[in-house]
């Protein structure tokens, strides 16, 4: 007991929201390179005034975006500019060095290890201009290609530079791909993904095209003015918030509800403990095994995120699972202190008085329950948390932000615009890695995949056993309640004309009307703690995973092409999993008890 005591103290000075500022990310935006390296230097010459004042256009356009958005940035931090090139000669190089001159951050993806790629520069004046420019970088990622397959590298870097920019900029002659990791091909995987393509012909008579998410050939039709507007589009889409976002709430029912001193009161009152003894109460007998630790991998900067998200995820589940739990239960409550009174005769005060106070409880907390909307905040918290933790795992090796898969994209582009706009607002913030991709680098990142699903199965197991537990141990209680309701009806119906029996007849009358309320209260919480379909979802996931954990465990090339496919794969099933649960919590808040 004294140490529930000191949890329960300890939770209530606990603040339940973090100031309204630390919500506000620094603006960020993130530009790519493609392009060709045999260019002459008259070519070079003609093309950085061209690169330079594209570069100039979109960090303008960016800061323009901090103004316009009013306040959902942070204001007391200017805005970041990333430029993000592989360092080849030719057309990365004048994009880094361009971009340096107006003050962007340099970031580095190489196809080989550093040493290895020196290799591709003709002499040594070319390795020492490499070498300059890499030294101003504030990320260098070196992938672990091999010359036996070349190609594959230069593929994959140019993926890598895709997966890490918003936009990109193509210095292309608009040639076909005539092998693998040429720049059609890394303009073409930019299409696919939808991401806006400045295409920057190196003959200075062909006007600059920016190619549309839906479109892979604009060729040449764009005039000035257009390409302007567009690019501005482009970069505003990314960066303005989604529309109707209020500034002054950013994350929208996460934020911008400040909790007033009746509410933070019977806040501290909810706390998650209650949910939890009744879980315990429901699962008296079951056996509680330990599995791998949930906590996500520290390989990147996002563990921070996830704790963040995480902690507030827990605290609104508390508030919204102990308050319809109490709505119910106080419901019923009252309708036995009603029968109490009504048995009374008006002898006694006090059975109406506490039901006054039960009532106005239950009305008071359906009030907040509707209007503070602890339920949506919660799914939007646990949201965040679960994509962060998903970065822990596909941020080292460069994996860009997935996006669920049907059915729940409809969820995705109605309800989840504002967490997704505040997610990739902080993980544009976010360098790439810093690393040197080597068979330790990779072997401590399986070794990380393989701990998080075996920790996924355990909690989904363990929560779909104890949720099923729940679930059947409430229905038994209804039924039940109802049995011994209709054996308590029977029994005043014999006892109805035994004057001599009038007391018992007032102990059945009890029963009889309380009972079946109370077995309508265990019916509501089980329907509404949505335990069978949480089972459901629980079982199947599970399934995926245990699919997952086969091919990771499964022997294959240790190479980050490989290992990526695999991260991928993985985060995509709990990404479909994270949305399915926000379509299952996306419901009006339960009705009065």
């Amino acid at each position: 007991m004294p140490n529930l005591i000191q949890r329960v103290l300890q939770s209530v000075s606990k603040p339940l929201l973090l100031p309204l500022d630390d919500f506000r990310p620094r603006l960020a935006f993130r530009v790519g390179v493609t392009g060709h390296r045999d260019l002459n230097a008259e070519t070079c010459q003609a093309l950085r005034p061209r690169v330079r004042a594209r570069l100039e256009q979109i960090k303008h356009l960016a800061e323009q975006a901090a103004t316009e958005s009013q306040g959902v940035y942070d204001d007391d931090a200017p805005a970041i500019l990333r430029a993000i090139s592989p360092l080849a000669e030719g057309a990365d190089r004048i994009f880094a060095e361009e971009a340096l001159e107006l003050g962007y951050e340099l970031e580095c993806p190489l196809p080989f290890h550093c040493q290895e790629y020196r290799n591709d520069f003709t002499d040594e004046i070319s390795t020492r201009q490499f070498d300059e420019l890499l030294a101003k970088a504030i990320a260098v990622f070196e992938l672990d290609g091999t010359r036996k397959d070349a190609p594959a590298a230069y593929a994959l870097v140019g993926q890598l530079v895709v997966d890490q920019c918003d936009m990109l900029l193509a210095i292309w002659d608009g040639n076909d791909v005539k092998g693998t990791g040429g720049t059609a091909q890394v303009v073409q995987q930019a299409t696919r993904r939808r991401i806006p393509v400045v295409w920057l012909h190196p003959d200075a008579r062909e006007p600059d095209v920016i190619l549309p998410p839906d479109e892979s050939e604009h060729g040449g039709r764009d005039n000035k003015g257009e390409i302007d507007e567009r690019i501005k589009e482009a970069v505003w889409r990314h960066l303005l918030p989604p529309k109707g976002l209020d500034p002054t709430r950013p994350l929208g029912p996460i934020e911008g509800l400040p909790l007033g001193p009746i509410e933070g009161r019977l806040a501290r009152m909810l706390q998650p403990w209650v949910w939890r003894l009744f879980e315990r109460a429901l699962t008296v007998g079951v056996r509680r095994t330990r599995g791998p630790a949930g906590a996500p991998s520290k390989l990147s900067g996002f563990s921070a995120e996830y704790a963040r998200w995480d902690g507030l995820a827990t605290r609104f589940a508390g508030l919204y699972r102990v308050a319809f739990l109490l709505n119910y239960v106080l419901g019923f409550s009252a309708v036995f202190l009603a029968i109490i009174g009504n048995a009374a005769e008006g002898r006694w005060l006090w059975p109406a008085v506490c039901e006054s106070i039960l009532i106005w409880i239950v009305i008071t907390l359906m009030t907040f329950l509707q209007t503070r909307r602890w339920h949506m905040r919660m799914a939007d918290c646990r949201y965040l948390a679960e994509r962060f933790r998903i970065f822990c795992y596909t941020y080292p090796l460069g994996l860009p932000a997935l996006k669920p898969h049907p059915p729940a994209l409809y969820l995705h582009a109605k309800f989840l615009g504002p967490l997704e706009w505040h997610m990739r607002a902080i993980v544009r913030l976010t360098p790439m890695p810093t690393a040197k991709v080597t068979e330790g680098y990779l072997l401590r990142h399986s070794e990380a995949m393989r701990k998080w699903v075996r920790g996924q199965i355990h909690y989904h197991d363990r929560n779909a056993a104890k949720l099923e537990t729940i679930e059947r141990r409430l229905i038994r209680l209804c039924w039940w309640l109802i049995w011994l309701s209709l054996l308590a009806a029977l029994s005043a119906w014999m006892f109805h004309s035994a004057v001599e029996q009038r007391h018992l007849e007032r102990l059945l009358l009890f029963f009889t009307a309380g009972l079946p309320a109370a077995s309508a209260a265990a019916h509501a919480i089980s329907t509404q703690g949505e335990f069978r379909r949480l089972v459901e979802l629980s079982e199947s996931t599970a399934r995926l995973l245990r699919s997952c954990r086969k091919d990771i465990d499964r022997q294959g090339p240790s190479t980050a092409a490989y290992l990526r496919r695999q991260t991928e794969d993985l985060a995509q099933v709990l990404l479909d999993e994270v949305a399915q649960w926000q379509i299952l919590y996306r419901k009006p808040a339960p009705p009065p008890g």
